[in-house]
């Protein structure tokens, strides 16, 4: 017989929404006998994203639901939690002095002090939130036989990514053998020195990560 009384035993597990049969309107179900015995459903989760309700009934989780679901998520995927500290709490101006015609306040620097603390014209100036500093290469070379600018050449590996669709060919990445002849003896790239790209960044720091693509 399916229970009268929320649970934790059955259904979606979580206590704070009431028992329902499948039912898939906007609304209470009508009597039926489900329960061993002629009832009717009262305030039924028909707006659950976990109801059998049609799409455009269903709006919400209940908090036990979102208890669940930020358990498992956090145990299983526990590897993609950014480690970084949250950016700095900045802490509101403060009245240091008054009079009758002027006041005067202080801005202190927020608790942990590494976010604003920064200069002018240095390379801190640019950092995004967790003192993280994003850089693309400014300056690319190789000494590949190969036109200085255009399609293929190496400045195609300068700044953000442009292409069209990642992972396919494209004019707008660098390519070795753009500027040689399919017939030449020996190949483009002879071993050992083979082919490479020299990238430079505008601020010569020690990266936390790179990204190549």
């Amino acid at each position: 017989c399916m229970e009268t009384e929320p649970s934790f035993e059955t259904g979606d597990l979580c206590s704070d929404t009431n028992p329902a049969p499948k039912h898939k309107f906007c609304g209470d179900p009508g009597p039926g006998n489900d329960t061993c015995g002629f009832n009717s459903f009262f305030n039924t989760p028909y707006n659950n994203f976990m109801s059998y309700a049609d799409d455009d009934c269903t709006d919400s989780f209940t908090p036990n639901q979102v208890a669940r679901m930020h358990c498992y998520l956090d145990l299983v995927y526990q590897s993609w939690q950014p480690s970084r500290k949250p950016a700095p709490i900045a802490l509101a101006p403060q009245i240091v002095s008054h009079t009758t015609d002027s006041v005067t306040l202080e801005w202190f620097p927020p608790i942990d002090g590494h976010f604003f603390e920064r200069e002018l014209g240095s390379a801190c100036d640019l950092c995004l939130e967790g003192r993280i500093l994003v850089q693309y290469a400014f300056n690319a070379s190789s000494p590949m036989p190969c036109g200085p600018s255009g399609h293929w050449s190496p400045r195609e590996a300068e700044g953000h990514p442009d292409v069209e669709q990642p992972c396919k060919s494209s004019v707008r990445t660098w390519s070795p053998n753009s500027a040689v002849n399919p017939h030449t003896v020996p190949p483009a790239c002879p071993e050992p020195q083979g082919c490479y790209l020299e990238l430079e960044f505008r601020y010569p720091l020690v990266p936390e990560s790179l990204t190549i693509w």
